[in-house]
């Protein structure tokens, strides 16, 4: 019983654990650079008002908890992390407002629009309210890297206790003593930088990997408690009951950091102990590519370092009327999360294996079109015929004949071009293929000259 026990509140910890969210501001910049790019620090701008200090018990669970993590990692806290207690509206209030700050509605409108376009999520599916109301829990606690603060919001009637989203806050807090956190709080980060989702995959996964040891080292006190959250909440595989209207993108997207950051991490441990774990944060991640692979991070011939991708402007190419609308990287886990999604597993899985980077610009009319064009470039020219083939899927899907519409893909012998088009050869969608870089467009009509656009996009 008291192994079933440990076991249920391993899960329960884990499933109070949410993602670290927004990372880095903007897209990579070409060409590697040493370090995380770590957006402007937040620092005390002008937020929300302070919350309540915490009352005796609850300052008495933070002190537990606090202990217990310097314990657990053989680290210790220089100053104590300031404590607000938010009551449930306030708590509600601050998420909302958090979560607004690191993904701004614009940019959520626009990675959207692309993803319709794309045939990864519903045409009538509001990407930013969704994906707002499922990742603003009812109560919790986080750690505010710009204000030094355990951040903690209490349900109705519920004492704080050491549960989960503390310990993860906390362990965050203790990260930030040595490590500059800053670039967890950048605007719209994770949503458009590769290279921010590498990093919060670093910041994701040492938290996981250090709650699983909290959880068996404290669970006989705290075991009722999580077997309570684990019941009614989340199912024994550990993975979060998303209500069927959250598009599976969202919900791949939100997990990322947690569970690929946790191999990750386990990876470095078993390959090197916490000293590995400790490099790591020396010299994070600089792509999910990374992060999935860590061999790739230092395999037999060095370092295996994200390519610089650009995906040049085309607006004057586009009718008049079009503007941008989104501007951003997928990365190795975006990309084979939208091919997965909208073509086919398999090719997904081949072409990710061999990706080098991508770039992603869309295109908005007031009319409600949207043009997509994604530059995904490969490691060799073998990998980027899988990308391609791949792409090619995704517009046989995306363009597949109806009744109304007999559509049809054609792909030339070399496999450098394949079109969708109608039978009027007017053409919907398009990849293009040059050495080991790929362009896909998409939305196009008879009006574009998608040859014009695919020698503005290789050249």
């Amino acid at each position: 019983m008291a192994n079933v026990a440990v076991r249920v509140f391993v899960a329960a910890v884990l499933a109070a654990l949410g993602p670290v969210s927004a990372t880095l501001a903007q897209p990579s910049p070409p060409g590697p650079s040493p370090g995380p790019a770590p957006g402007p620090a937040p620092g005390p701008a002008p937020g929300p008002a302070p919350g309540l200090a915490p009352g005796p018990e609850s300052a008495a669970a933070v002190d537990r908890v606090l202990a217990r993590v310097e314990r657990l990692t053989g680290r210790t806290f220089s100053t104590r992390p300031r404590v607000d207690v938010l009551d449930v509206e306030a708590w509600r209030v601050r998420v909302a407002e958090r979560f607004a700050a690191r993904m701004r509605p614009q940019t959520l409108n626009g990675l959207g629009a692309t993803l319709r376009v794309l045939g990864v999520v519903a045409p009538d599916v509001d990407l930013g309210s969704i994906w707002a109301e499922w990742a603003t829990p009812q109560s919790g606690a986080y750690f505010d890297v710009g204000r030094d603060t355990l951040v903690v919001g209490l349900g109705v009637a519920e004492p704080l206790r050491d549960h989960g989203e503390l310990v993860r806050a906390a362990l965050l807090a203790l990260r930030s003593e040595t490590v500059d956190l800053s670039a967890l709080e950048a605007q719209d980060a994770t949503l458009v930088s590769d290279r921010a989702r590498a990093f919060e995959a670093l910041a994701e996964g040492e938290v996981r990997y250090w709650t699983r040891r909290y959880g068996m080292l404290f669970s006989d006190e705290l075991a009722d408690e999580f077997v309570s959250r684990a019941t009614t909440e989340w199912t024994h595989e550990l993975v979060p009951i998303a209500p069927a209207r959250v598009p599976a993108f969202v919900v791949a997207h939100a997990t990322f950091a947690a569970e690929a950051g946790e191999r990750y991490v386990e990876a470095l441990h078993d390959a090197g102990g916490l000293e590995a774990i400790e490099r790591a944060w020396r010299l994070p991640p600089r792509s999910t590519e990374q992060v999935l692979w860590p061999d790739k991070t230092h395999d037999a011939e060095g370092v295996d370092e994200p390519h610089a991708v650009v995906a040049r402007d085309i607006v004057d190419l586009l009718p008049q009327g079009f503007a941008p609308c989104f501007d951003g990287e997928f990365g190795a886990a975006g990309s084979e999360l939208v091919l997965r999604l909208g073509a086919d597993p398999t090719r997904a899985l081949l072409a990710q294996r061999g990706f080098g980077g991508d770039r992603m610009r869309s295109y908005a009319h007031a009319d409600g079109r949207v043009i997509v064009q994604w530059v995904v470039a490969s490691d060799t020219t073998a990998d980027a015929i899988e990308s391609f083939d791949a792409a090619r899927k995704l517009l046989e899907r995306m363009y597949a004949p109806t009744k109304d519409a007999a559509n049809r893909v054609v792909v030339d012998g070399a496999q450098t071009d394949a079109r969708a088009t109608t039978l009027a050869d007017e053409v919907l969608g398009s990849v293009h293929r040059k050495a080991d870089t790929i362009v896909l467009f998409t939305g196009l009509d008879q009006s574009i000259d998608v040859e014009r656009l695919a020698l503005r996009a290789l050249e």
